[in-house]
């Protein structure tokens, strides 16, 4: 396995924020979850190369363990690259999609402190038709057009 180094994983991370900042027309707030998503991902990227992944198994759960720095603040930033582009799309099934994943989300972390079973497969199955019924609905592209 090659792992990335420290310097690579911030030069990722550096030019995903160029990428937000090259684009001043977009407003900010349409921005907020590119830019969570590109921190948190290079961040848990970072502690995925440099840290050592152990698995325990916790009542019903198998919990990943890495020794992340500030955890909150990561799951903090991953929900609202996740949740946040979805309610921030305009689209009133995208916005629903959000909606429910904000609830799952809720929900989820609620039964995980009770250590019961991995339910974020389960909310993610959910919003897959969510997501395959908002597809299904939209016209395709014309390739070449």
């Amino acid at each position: 396995h090659r792992r990335l180094k420290t310097d690579q994983v911030l030069e990722l991370d550096q030019d995903a924020v160029h990428r937000i900042v090259q684009h001043p027309e977009e407003p900010v707030l349409d921005r907020g979850p590119l830019a969570s998503g590109a921190v948190t991902a290079a961040l848990l990227t970072h502690a995925l190369a440099t840290r050592t992944v152990r698995a325990e198994i916790r009542g019903h759960t198998v919990g990943y363990v890495l020794g992340l720095p500030h955890p909150q603040l990561l799951v903090t930033g991953y929900l609202v690259a996740t949740i946040g582009a979805f309610l921030l799309s305009g689209d009133r099934v995208l916005v629903t999609l959000g909606s429910l994943v904000a609830v799952g989300a809720l929900v989820c972390g609620a039964l995980w402190r009770l250590e019961f079973v991995s339910t974020w497969c389960a909310v993610a199955a959910l919003c897959s038709v969510v997501v395959w019924a908002w597809v299904g609905r939209r016209t395709p592209a014309v390739v070449g057009a």
